[in-house]
């Protein structure tokens, strides 16, 4: 059962605040892999190729936990990751870990990338590629089939932590990565015991 002082209450309700917001992103994505390919003519001018997949942002308390506290967390393949007001629980399978908020790391950055999957509602356009393309941009007439594909502005989400969190985000709306990270800015200077 939590009592939360001001310290800890203003902060915690700040991050909330930003899984909020974040959860209203039209489309987010886990990136599992990215690696570079020199095949810039047969992807769209892609410099490097991409696999990732949605996943489920939590508000809800984890199995047979009970509190006086809904943390928000994320549920990625077999891991469900809760944000509570002093620790982050990491769960997979029969297993629990932990990560304090002063371990963790944020990194955020606006990219351009080119979306074949269909441009989501608050994504920002900034140009176009051909799927087949020449070196002078334009396209390859090798193929009949060639068509235009959406560049993009996403933001990128990184969040580390000595003990083992390591996930790295993709979402549709260019400004979902700051927002995220300033509502962690005052969780992650909180002192708290480490029992």
């Amino acid at each position: 059962m939590y009592e939360l002082d001001k310290e800890i209450k203003v902060p915690f309700e700040k991050m909330n605040k930003g899984f909020e917001e974040f959860e209203k992103t039209a489309k987010i994505w886990r990136i599992e892999t990215q690696q570079a390919t020199n095949d810039w003519k047969r992807n769209s001018g892609a410099s490097n190729l991409v696999n990732r997949k949605t996943f489920q942002i939590l508000n809800e308390l984890p199995s047979f936990f009970d509190s006086n506290i809904t943390p928000y967390g994320f549920k990625i393949d077999n891991k469900q990751y809760y944000f509570f007001p002093d620790r982050i629980l990491i769960y997979q399978d029969k297993e629990v870990g932990m990560a304090y908020y002063s371990e963790l790391r944020i990194n955020t950055n606006v990219t351009r990338f080119i979306e074949d999957e269909g441009v989501p509602e608050d994504a920002e356009v900034v140009g176009h590629n051909w799927k087949y393309m020449n070196k002078n941009g334009g396209p390859d007439k090798r193929f009949n089939n060639n068509y235009q594909i959406p560049i993009v502005l996403y933001s990128e989400i990184d969040l580390n932590t000595s003990s083992g969190i390591n996930l790295r985000f993709q979402a549709s709306n260019k400004r979902a990565g700051e927002n995220l990270l300033k509502s962690f800015e005052d969780i992650r200077q909180v002192k708290v015991s480490k029992k």
